[in-house]
């Protein structure tokens, strides 16, 4: 069984299921992984290493490039994605506005969704700690100010965007 951790975007009302440990997608398909996951830094980040990695070993030729290109480009970036990438995953979710509400032992994301919705002994709430000095989060003002601000970082379609801020205004 594997570790998932359930997160819940409060203002939609969408959740989210992510890996605890290694990530296959991440090591072996790294740039695709990124795009998919709308990881726009990560991504950019990527291929611009793989374009300052492309010319190395030009001149010694083709076996010695396409060495220089495995050894200092894919094989430490696909290690690092795949021991970091579910972690990364998990941080980009939070700055999307998801909040971490379980972990689950399931065998599947589907599975570990299904055993979050049933309150159970295999569900182990996540408890957030505050700052009891700073202003309550849930206030309408500061939810339709962080629905704004994540509509135009580009996380929220038009379309789910009016459609939560009716969900929060009704």
């Amino acid at each position: 069984m594997t570790t998932y951790t359930i997160f819940e975007h409060k203002i939609l009302g969408k959740k989210a299921v992510k890996k605890h440990g290694f990530s296959l997608g991440g090591c072996l398909l790294t740039g695709i992984w990124t795009l998919y996951h709308k990881m726009w830094v990560h991504a950019v980040v990527l291929y611009i290493w793989a374009g300052l990695t492309a010319g190395l070993g030009v001149d010694q030729g083709l076996k010695a490039m396409m060495s220089a290109q495995f050894f200092l480009y894919h094989l430490p970036i696909s290690l690092l994605y795949g021991l970091k990438g579910n972690q990364w995953l998990a941080s980009h979710l939070r700055k999307l506005g998801y909040e971490q509400t379980t972990d689950v032992e399931a065998l599947s994301p589907e599975d570990a969704l299904a055993k979050a919705a049933i309150p159970s002994q295999t569900s182990i709430p996540f408890q957030h700690v505050t700052d009891s000095s700073s202003p309550s989060s849930t206030g309408l003002a500061e939810q339709l100010a962080r629905l704004n601000a994540l509509h135009q970082q580009g996380a929220l379609s038009g379309e789910e965007y009016q459609a939560a801020k009716a969900k929060l205004l009704s």
